[in-house]
């Protein structure tokens, strides 16, 4: 089988010759620790895991342009600083010294504040039309892509996930409160103008793999009412998934959420919605594999779930622990097992290759 009709099959529960392999990868740092330890060259590293081919469409569905990241104020103790999404963070000097990265920053000020805030926002950077929305050379690899091997990902359509970024949790959280107006003008907006990149991206090419960003859960649940997620933004995401399906039927067009933390009172939520999978199903938050499957059965598709906590402490025993627990599920399909998230500096590669062997060693 080739990459693509791998990642097909493990989608649709078919037979596969061996499990489809991806992860969302380590983290520079981690790579860097890995090449004290024997890793020979980063290059290595698809050799190692033994990952499927998979390529992405060079498509963005955020702000276009970015802000320009800059430092603002740097002292002995702290920096603060602007990130791509036009907010304003602090570092201390000591955030990170000895643990995994990233640190967490101090959050200082959003670009979204207020109305007019937004609508000059709106106006300078979610153009869906802006020529850099698409890479230079989109319709050529188009043409090249109708007879792939491998899957295809196009990423991040995104409501909540973007406006949580912009305006802030605390913020965002209130305004549901205090002006829900806003925000449903707010989610109006970002549904417009991702649907028309949408329709900009569809007809050319259909990607296996389409995926939704969220990000919007705590480790014990979401971080807003899924009553007021579900009015406020899934009639939206119903109509942009509709419009998918014009395109992409669900055989040859997977749709993929990405969430972090305890997501399981949204799910139900998003396969009402259409989504197929979700991911990275974070094991400290208590997305169990093997209990999700038991409960959504095949209408819930999975990617990750591997503790990061096991990799980095665990011993050879415990990882074993690990995999067993899960090989039923990746047995059954609709599953691919991988870090459940990006692999933090504290997991030593020796834990790291012995892993990734006893996953590749699952369809054997």
């Amino acid at each position: 089988m080739n990459s693509r009709e791998r990642f097909h099959a493990t989608m649709q529960y078919g037979a596969v010759d061996r499990p489809w392999c991806w992860e969302m990868g380590p983290y520079p740092a981690t790579v860097d620790r890995w090449l004290r330890e024997g890793l020979r060259s980063r290059a290595d590293l698809p050799y190692v895991g033994q990952y499927d081919r998979l390529e992405h469409v060079g498509v963005n569905f955020w702000q276009d342009p970015p802000f320009e990241p800059r430092v603002i104020e740097e002292t002995d103790e702290h920096t603060v600083y602007q990130d791509a999404d036009g907010v304003t963070k602090e570092r201390t000097r000591q955030a990170g010294a000895g643990s995994a990265y990233p640190a967490m920053p101090r959050y200082v000020s959003f670009p979204v504040t207020d109305r007019a805030s937004w609508r000059r926002f709106r106006r300078e950077r979610l153009d869906p039309h802006s020529p850099t929305r698409f890479d230079y050379h989109f319709a050529d690899r188009a043409a090249e892509w109708q007879t792939r091997t491998f899957p295809l990902r196009a990423a991040y359509v995104t409501l909540f996930g973007l406006l949580r970024n912009w305006i802030g949790i605390e913020s965002i959280a209130l305004m549901f409160h205090d002006d829900p107006a806003f925000i449903e003008e707010c989610a109006a907006d970002m549904a417009e103008y991702q649907t028309t990149i949408l329709e900009r991206l569809l007809p050319s090419v259909q990607p296996d793999w389409l995926e939704f960003w969220e990000d919007m859960a705590y480790k014990t649940g979401s971080l807003i009412d899924p009553r007021v997620y579900r009015r406020v933004f899934v009639p939206h995401y119903t109509r942009m998934i509709e419009l998918i399906r014009r395109y992409a039927p669900a055989d040859r067009t997977v749709l993929v959420l990405d969430s972090d933390g305890h997501i399981e009172e949204l799910i139900p939520i998003w396969l009402d919605m259409g989504i197929d999978a979700v991911l990275p199903m974070e094991v400290a938050a208590g997305m169990d594999v093997a209990r999700l499957r038991a409960r959504f059965g095949r209408s819930l598709r999975m990617f990750g779930g591997i503790d990061k906590r096991i990799l980095a402490t665990g011993g050879r025993r415990e990882i074993e622990q690990m995999v067993n627990g899960i090989a039923d599920v990746v047995r059954q399909g609709g599953y691919v097992p991988g870090c459940d998230h990006n692999i933090p500096e504290d997991v030593p590669y020796d834990n790291y290759r012995y892993y990734r062997d006893l996953i590749n060693a699952l369809g054997r």
